[in-house]
């Protein structure tokens, strides 16, 4: 199960690696996880989580991109289990950063995100 720590950890990296000034550009129109390697913010965190578990995320979304066009949304992947608020904030981050935000910003929204959920659960 990916944790709120391993995914802010795996976010961290990946405004490292590719700058928090970094927007990402879609693919055809929609955010994809893999692009001949791992692409948008969260696809590039769960590859910095563990890249077995990116390849097999690349194979569901490629089986299923066909379906509608669009990419897979982080409350879809169906091969990887996320802890409720880490689901919460990477989708939020994910949103951020389809919403043409940069990568930094989108760290941002995935912190704010988890300091909600985490308010309203250890109440």
């Amino acid at each position: 199960m990916i944790t709120v720590e391993q995914a802010r950890a795996a976010l961290t990296q990946a405004v490292e690696q590719r700058g928090a000034d970094y927007v990402y550009n879609m693919v055809n129109g929609t955010c994809v996880y893999n692009d001949n390697g791992p692409s948008c913010i969260v696809g590039q965190a769960v590859y910095n989580i563990d890249p077995e578990l990116f390849n097999r995320l690349a194979e569901e979304e490629s089986e299923r991109r066909g379906d509608d066009g669009d990419g897979l949304v982080v409350g879809g992947i169906e091969s990887l289990e996320f802890d409720f608020v880490a689901k919460q904030a990477l989708g939020e981050a994910q949103h951020a950063q389809d919403n043409r935000k940069s990568w930094g910003e989108a760290l941002e929204v995935f912190e704010s995100t988890v300091n909600y959920w985490n308010s309203r659960i250890n109440k």
